[in-house]
């Protein structure tokens, strides 16, 4: 079994992070069920490690309430 080293290591979570924000993004712009603030809200409450970084997006009017 091989070990990972600290650039594999960062390489796995920026690509973890990277499709995480593509997903987010993919729900944003979803034609027919966006993700709306409420949802995002309840997601926010409901597991804050993941969805938090993604609360700016309550602030600046893009998505619907």
């Amino acid at each position: 079994m091989m070990n990972k080293t600290s650039m594999q290591f960062w390489l796995s979570a920026q690509k973890a992070n990277a499709e995480k924000y593509h997903t987010f993004l993919e729900m944003v712009n979803d034609p027919i069920n966006p993700i709306t603030k409420r949802d995002l809200l309840k997601n926010i409450e409901r597991n804050p490690k993941l969805w938090e970084c993604f609360s700016g997006w309550l602030k600046d009017g893009k998505l619907k309430d």
